[in-house]
């Protein structure tokens, strides 16, 4: 055959509606849809941020959610359908599965509720959204807001595929601002006050904040040796201690640094005297 002939018939199969095998496939996947149709009004996906005193944090994240899709799709003439899915989005970032036909399944048509699962693989595509609208407007009160997620229906066979789409309000929970974690006085001070060589003393630093929460301190000795400290606190005024015996002549001095805090102490000395008076350095291994 020439390239003469050849092209002469594809003009008269073009004209008689005798399209290529793809282009009739064009309009053989017919009536496709997407739905949500019902949901668990009690408890529909959404998100709950909760604030630490620093930043939201995503709360519900071991929550799951079940929605339920009505999906319709059919064909033309005797070609089945093999490809079905849906996937869940959020903006333009990537999707995540739903549900989908097992392999191998051809059916002419499609008309069926499906249950789809939400749980942290899904709903973990609004976790940033979800942050940056309460790091924008959380507040004192709880604040509630809205993120759109969307969900992509799939299905055709072959390379003849239709997507189709429709979109579910997914609701952010921004529960109130709390303060942030802070130390607000620190104290250091002997018991007693006058140690005696032999006897035990005790030395106590004691911390106010705000909240209960975790106290990072230094304890720093005269020659600047340090020995690092952290207080769990349950309470708004929390002590720390540490108990002495001497037995020698000592002379000492320490002091609190708090960390992530402007706060410190004044130098407090530590004197014991023991026998005749001499002087006792404090060099060596903290204590």
């Amino acid at each position: 055959m020439t390239l003469r002939t050849a092209l002469a018939l594809a003009t008269l199969a073009a004209l008689a509606g005798l399209s290529s095998p793809s282009a009739m496939a064009d309009s053989d996947v017919r009536d496709a849809s997407i739905k949500v149709v019902t949901t668990n009004f009690d408890n529909p996906p959404h998100l709950v941020m909760e604030h630490d005193g620093g930043v939201y944090r995503w709360a519900n994240k071991n929550d799951n959610f079940r929605i339920n899709l009505r999906l319709t799709a059919r064909t033309r003439g005797v070609v089945r359908l093999e490809k079905g899915f849906v996937l869940a989005h959020y903006g333009n970032g990537p999707g995540r599965s739903l549900w989908g036909w097992p392999a191998n399944h051809r059916t002419p048509k499609i008309d069926q509720v499906v249950p789809a699962n939400l749980g942290l693989t899904e709903m973990s595509i609004f976790e940033a959204a979800a942050k940056q609208q309460c790091d924008t407007h959380g507040g004192a009160a709880e604040v509630r807001r809205g993120l759109t997620m969307d969900l992509r229906f799939t299905v055709g066979f072959n390379i003849d595929v239709k997507t189709v789409k429709t979109t579910m309000a997914v609701p952010v929970i921004c529960k109130p601002k709390k303060p942030a974690f802070t130390v607000s006085e620190v104290k250091l001070y002997l018991s007693p006050s006058n140690p005696k060589c032999n006897e035990p003393v005790q030395l106590t630093a004691q911390f106010k904040a705000n909240m209960p929460g975790s106290i990072k301190f230094k304890l720093v000795r005269g020659d600047f040796e340090m020995q690092d400290v952290t207080l769990n606190t349950g309470a708004n005024t929390s002590l720390w201690s540490k108990t002495y015996t001497f037995d020698e002549t000592t002379n000492r001095k320490y002091m609190i640094l708090v960390t992530g805090h402007p706060l410190s102490t004044s130098w407090v000395p530590l004197e014991v005297q023991c026998g005749l008076v001499g002087e006792a350095g404090q060099a060596g291994a903290f204590q």
